[in-house]
């Protein structure tokens, strides 16, 4: 990728990942918290939280509902239907729709990913990866929170809309432990902890999550994932906000956050010089406020190998991007330890 354009692609991710104040571009939120009848008690008690925050920080209208061990894909798809259905009074509004799920799953087919009841070999399920297709096929935009395991298949949207999905982890073990659960906590948490500053993105909402996780848990294995399902590949994220907004100044400083490494195949004009490169990347404002160059080498006249340092957020909105590819977390504290060098990379 030209520098130019990869310069150009940074910052509208930057935009995305960090938005300015402004009003909420949606007239109406609503949100459906998924969970099975006769559930773990521990899933009943996050949903009531989350439910609390969604209801008492943002003001969304929120509905439960308890997929029935009868014929549960009769039922959850008649839901699911109903809720993506925009109804008349709608029609010329922008209404976004959260959907969020806790419990049980895993894999049972290539790109297939099932809910559970529980971990027993006749537990009752469904498939979540056609329902995720009948979403995103959908017109608004639509945002999916899951407490588990999600991995696989699913389709892109096929229309202008913005599709995202923060999930617990994409690591399947063969019984979801009962502390997986603890995400719906995470999620909670930092959700009302935005909601009391400025409006914030998806991404955003990914990165505090994310950094919440890794700083309890001690740089946790499994870390909660992000995917776009969007059509389009330009860096766009949902906007949320908070009704009451009460701290200005609340947002970590970037510096502070835990980041991302990204390795970034770059290309220039010919002679372009490795000083020169990195001095057209901090001519983008966007990137010298939000990225750390940490290894730059060139391969021929043309072509850069690069490693940089960037916030999680917009990791997220980039990691579509041709050319760029993701390393590993790191915590700021660990890069002083760190050789960049061809050997290194090669590791």
């Amino acid at each position: 990728m030209h520098v130019d354009k990869f310069g150009e692609a940074f910052t509208k991710a930057a935009a995305a990942a960090y938005p300015d104040q402004g009003p909420s571009q949606y007239t109406a939120v609503k949100v459906l918290l998924l969970s099975w009848e006769n559930a773990e008690t521990m899933i009943s008690t996050g949903i009531e939280m989350l439910q609390g925050v969604f209801q008492d920080d943002f003001g969304f209208k929120t509905e439960t509902f308890e997929i029935p061990q009868a014929y549960p894909f009769k039922y959850l798809s008649l839901k699911l239907q109903g809720f993506r259905e925009e109804p008349e009074e709608d029609q010329n509004n922008k209404v976004l729709r959260i959907v969020y799920y806790g419990g049980h799953s895993g894999t049972k087919k290539v790109d297939q990913c099932y809910w559970f009841l529980n971990d027993k070999s006749n537990s009752p399920e469904v498939n979540w990866t056609t329902f995720q297709k009948q979403l995103v096929d959908a017109d608004p935009d639509i945002l999916i929170l899951l407490d588990c395991y999600n991995r696989g298949g699913g389709g892109n949207s096929i229309g202008d809309n913005i599709i995202e999905i923060i999930a617990a982890t994409d690591s399947e073990v063969a019984v979801p432990a009962v502390r997986l659960y603890a995400f719906t906590s995470y999620l909670a948490r930092e959700l009302h902890s935005l909601s009391l500053a400025a409006p914030f993105s998806v991404a955003m909402l990914h990165q505090y999550v994310s950094s919440a996780v890794r700083e309890e848990q001690l740089r946790a294995s499994r870390m909660p994932t992000y995917a776009s399902l969007a059509q389009k590949s330009d860096q766009r994220s949902i906007v949320l906000r908070g009704h009451r907004n009460m701290k200005q100044d609340f947002f970590m400083d970037e510096l502070d956050c835990h980041k991302v490494l990204v390795f970034v195949e770059l290309n220039g004009d010919l002679g372009l010089q490795e000083d020169d490169l990195s001095t057209q990347l901090e001519n983008y404002p966007a990137f010298k406020k939000f990225a750390r160059l940490q290894w730059l080498a060139p391969t021929d006249d043309l072509h850069f190998m690069s490693v940089m340092l960037i916030p999680i957020a917009i990791w997220d909105l980039l990691s579509k991007v041709q050319g760029v590819s993701f390393m590993q977390y790191v915590d700021l504290e660990a890069l002083s330890n760190i050789v960049w060098d061809e050997e290194h990379l090669n590791a």
